[in-house]
């Protein structure tokens, strides 16, 4: 039988001893920066190196995640970071930032390089993409099916990556990687791991009641995991960085029996709703998407799981029984704690005796939990010097020891002549052996510079306007503009007609959605064969890879969200991209910092709907009439329909599900940014405008002329734009990342 790993999540110190303790193959746990959940209590620098010691004697990997969007400003602290880690015995570490992928690979090689949920993995195409990347493994996109996953993994196999898939915890309603919503009410970008989590709140609907309508119960695969196995799944993950050690205990081990057969399906589930929980479903895995997917409480839901076994029972058998539960909970944590207790990421003690004298070399002798060794100086101790040999010299000169597995305990100067001296190289000559000897010889790896990148040529003339239309009666060509025309997700049904479309109006060039999936992104594969455009704008890293096969000049959208520089040349340098759009959540500062490479076309989207998430479930039942309790193969295709919630603020909310896309939520107002054209039109080939979700009454033909005399000739048509202006925000680039 294959070694399938169990993954578990580490949000601080007990959770990761928890996760040990219950039998995990591997954790992964995020530094105090730099990570997707700055909500969990994370580790530090300092306590990593106990962690990987007590892990690895105990068979367990550790995996850190850095996997958050990357900002110029932010590198050199990054490299200060990749410096330490690289001295240390890291398992892999988990990135979402395709800035950080090529940093990793040009300039720290030795790290295994995993791809988070965060990059949305759902077609074979960005495997190939990740390959170019030297992913050695990649989390897949929770809401896969079972069969999708086999074939992704088969995919990945082919190419020597591994596969993670998540296994239990809390879901998303929208795809990772692909959320806004946080961002755009509050400024905390989940692409930042600052997430405020609105989906989990109540929305008002149009009957003025109001219900968790984006609310999804919980992940639980235990009835799925050996269907998970043959699948060729590699890795079972456990979501949970922000629960305590006693649910990552109860989970892990749970799961550690159940891929064993040492518990039934049925018996794990009732263990799983001890802890936390929303509920469980699989309707991803399942490929049954709807209605009981969704929970109207975010809370757990133990308790009610427990009177669910109860309905025959009398009001004091009830609350006997919830005593119990109480009593056993508790009891299960005091037991987790003091078995965690056990286990200690101390530093180890390291002591160090001198001895010498006048005419005699100066000796140290090194004491650790691993024996003794000795150190002799090349020089005779002498009677005058700059400084005396003594304690506060050396624990001066040793404080390099802080950033080893070691502390420094004591220092025993009791066989040292007093007021003795010696060259300060001979010091220094002990402190460069005592750290090759505690860091197997890491310490003489040279630190990896930040390099510096060279301002790009300012852009001042030749800019271009692009205009994003999905309706071919609103192909007005106008002079000088760009048309990009949007693609569906549902690319497989409407294949023939996107052909003849494309062949008929050969300026058009195609725009690509952000998710694919299945026989949809085939059908991509096979449009593009057949219609051989050009040039093309994706937002999915699997068609770039199709371009890349077919040698058509690619352009990675606004929500492949590249957010510095080092992401633009991982583009032009390991993918062939010719052009790029920067992240719609970066302000004017981080903008400014971006340095692109020679020749690549960069460029920004100034006017467009404000997408706050995309998402594979239906979300039209929730808010409105809907009379499927659960989606089929034609919901994708065909489903036109809208609905409109208010949040806490009384914000209008619109749940738009369009034809051959899937469900997207939007804000009711759009965005628009006048000023990125002062602030930063030195750095932009090429603007966009989106009129996707024009209204009937709004002039196509006057809004483009309006914006290509704006971008192309710099007028500012004031009354005309001030039109366009309402109910318009740029919060976004006033707030950044």
């Amino acid at each position: 039988m294959r070694n399938v790993e169990l993954l578990a999540p580490g949000g601080d110190k007990d959770a990761i001893k928890a996760a040990i303790l219950a039998g995990a193959d591997a954790v992964y746990c995020g530094l105090d920066k730099f990570n997707a959940r700055n909500r969990a209590a994370n580790i530090s620098i300092d306590d990593l190196h106990g962690i990987l010691r007590v892990a690895h004697q105990n068979n367990c990997q550790v995996f850190i995640t850095l996997n958050i969007l990357l900002l110029d400003g932010e590198l050199p602290s990054l490299f200060i970071l990749l410096n330490k880690l690289y001295r240390m015995p890291i398992d892999g570490l988990i990135i979402q930032d395709i800035g950080l992928a090529y940093i990793l690979n040009k300039y720290f090689p030795n790290f295994d390089i995993h791809a988070s949920t965060q990059l949305t993995t759902h077609n074979e195409g960005q495997i190939s993409f990740l390959k170019n990347l030297k992913v050695s493994r990649v989390n897949l996109s929770r809401e896969l099916s079972l069969p999708e996953i086999k074939e992704m993994c088969e995919s990945a196999h082919s190419q020597n990556i591994l596969t993670e898939i998540f296994v239990h915890g809390s879901q998303c309603i929208s795809f990772s990687g692909a959320c806004y919503f946080s961002s755009v009410y509050g400024g905390n970008s989940g692409n930042r791991g600052k997430c405020s989590q609105p989906c989990r709140s109540k929305y008002q609907l149009n009957s003025n009641a109001q219900s968790y309508i984006f609310n999804l119960k919980d992940n639980a695969a235990i009835h799925h995991i050996d269907a998970l196995i043959d699948a060729g799944a590699d890795s079972l993950k456990i979501e949970g960085r922000i629960k305590k050690a006693d649910y990552v205990y109860t989970v892990v081990d749970t799961y550690r029996k159940r891929m064993a057969h040492k518990i039934s399906s049925q018996n794990g589930e009732e263990n799983l709703y001890k802890v936390f929980n929303r509920d469980f479903t699989t309707g991803f895995l399942s490929g049954k998407m709807g209605e009981q997917m969704f929970i109207s409480n975010p809370r757990d839901y133990s308790i009610k799981h427990l009177h669910k076994g109860l309905h025959d029972a009398t009001k004091s058998e009830v609350e006997q029984a919830e005593l119990r539960f109480y009593n056993n909970k508790d009891a299960a944590k005091n037991k987790i704690a003091k078995e965690i207790s056990s286990l200690s990421f101390d530093k180890l003690p390291i002591s160090i005796k001198l001895l010498g004298k006048v005419g005699e070399y100066l000796q140290f002798v090194c004491k650790t939990s691993n024996g003794l060794f000795q150190f002799k100086s090349a020089s005779l101790l002498l009677k005058e010097g700059k400084e005396v040999v003594s304690e506060q010299l050396l624990r001066g000169r040793l404080k390099g020891i802080e950033e080893t597995e070691y502390k420094l305990t004591e220092i025993d100067d009791t066989e040292l002549e007093n007021g003795v001296y010696i060259p300060f190289k001979e010091i220094n000559a002990f402190k460069k052996f005592l750290l090759n000897r505690l860091t197997n010889n890491a310490a003489t790896l040279p630190n990896i510079e930040l390099p510096k990148l060279e301002k790009h040529q300012a852009i001042k003339e030749n800019k271009t306007l692009s205009v994003l239309i999905n309706d071919i009666s609103n192909f007005v060509p106008i002079p000088g503009v760009v048309y990009y025309f949007d693609m569906p997700s549902a690319m497989k049904s409407g294949l023939k007609n996107l052909c003849d479309v494309f062949i008929k109006y050969d300026q058009l060039i195609p725009y690509f959605p952000s998710i694919l999936i299945g026989e949809d992104f085939t059908a991509a594969k096979e449009f593009l064969s057949v219609v051989k455009p050009n040039v093309l704008v994706t937002n999915n890293s699997g068609v770039a890879s199709i371009a890349m096969e077919q040698r058509i000049d690619w352009i990675a959208g606004p929500y492949f969200n590249l957010s510095n520089s080092f992401s633009l040349k991982a583009l032009s340098e390991m993918n062939g991209c010719k052009g790029a759009f920067l992240s719609n959540e970066m302000n004017r500062q981080q903008l400014r910092k971006v340095r692109k490479p020679d020749g690549f076309q960069l460029s920004f989207s100034i006017y467009h709907p404000i997408l706050l998430m995309t998402s594979r479930q239906c979300l039209i039942h929730e808010a409105s009439a809907c009379r499927l309790t659960e989606m089929n193969e034609q919901c994708l295709p065909t489903c036109n329909r809208k609905a409109r919630v208010k949040n806490e603020k009384k914000e209008l909310i619109l749940i738009i599900k369009s034809k051959g896309h899937h469900h997207r939520v939007f804000s009711d107002i759009r965005y628009l940014n006048f000023d990125v054209l002062k602030d930063c039109n030195d750095l932009f080939d090429n603007y966009m405008i989106d009129l996707t979700q024009l209204e009937p009454n709004e002039n196509m033909q006057s809004i483009i002329e309006s914006f290509k005399g704006l971008v192309t000739d710099g007028l500012m048509e004031d009354q005309l734009l001030a039109a366009y202006s309402r109910n318009t925000t740029d919060h976004q680039y006033r707030v950044g990342l």
